[in-house]
């Protein structure tokens, strides 16, 4: 190999290395961005109040809702970071980026349409493997089939039609036989002695014929 094919060789390496360098540091598209490298999940503040779907659009169902001020894990976004995957109090689901803010270099920068600037990773979606994982309890798993292959943006959105309630009839109440009346004797009759009644005698009148009867004397009855 001649001296200037070397020379040549040794251009374009030290050219690739720097493009390589500028692409790792950020300091290509208009400003100097130091990038973090890209992590299974980082943290994120929810700035304002978000609800958490099943899928990365607001068509999916309502997982749960999250106020603002928690914080919250971030697994990945969708390519153009608009939604996100995260995880909050026991639930996982699908957050607005609009709506999440990453701590970066002592303030709060937004995630929605850069978050490929803080590391945060791109990720896919599919409704039968996400589900599965994280829905099985959710009323609206058995209608899943509406949401697979559903393209956010250009079909119609799926409704999630509640099955009507099922009336069951109360149960006829119990009637209960009473048992027979019991027949209980009265308590015997105790008869009280009367005392004995005070007998006075009688004075009988004495009449003659054609003669009124004779008074007795005065005192005589006493």
């Amino acid at each position: 190999m001649s001296t200037q094919s070397l020379r040549l060789a040794r251009q374009g390496f030290t050219s690739r290395r720097s493009l390589a360098l500028l692409l790792s540091f950020g300091l290509l598209g208009g400003g100097l961005v130091l990038a973090p490298p890209a992590h299974a999940q980082q943290a994120a503040w929810v700035a304002s109040g978000t609800s958490l779907r099943a899928g990365p659009d607001a068509g999916y169902p309502k997982v749960g809702w999250i106020a603002p001020g928690n914080n919250v894990m971030v697994y990945g976004c969708v390519s153009g970071y608009q939604w996100c995957d995260v995880a909050s109090g026991g639930l996982r689901g699908w957050a607005n980026a609009r709506h999440l803010r990453y701590y970066y270099q002592n303030r709060y920068v937004p995630i929605f349409g850069i978050g490929a600037r803080y590391g945060f990773p791109i990720i896919g979606y599919s409704v039968g493997p996400y589900w599965d994982s994280y829905y099985r309890d959710r009323p609206w798993y058995g209608d899943r089939y509406r949401w697979d292959g559903w393209r956010p943006g250009y079909d119609p959105r799926p409704r999630y039609i509640a099955p009507a309630p099922v009336y069951r009839a109360p149960p006829p109440p119990a009637f209960h036989n009473p048992p027979p009346p019991r027949h209980v004797a009265p308590p015997p009759r105790v008869e009280r002695p009367h005392p004995p009644r005070q007998v006075y005698p009688v004075h009988p009148q004495v009449q003659s014929h054609g003669n009124p009867p004779v008074n007795p004397p005065n005192g005589s009855l006493r």
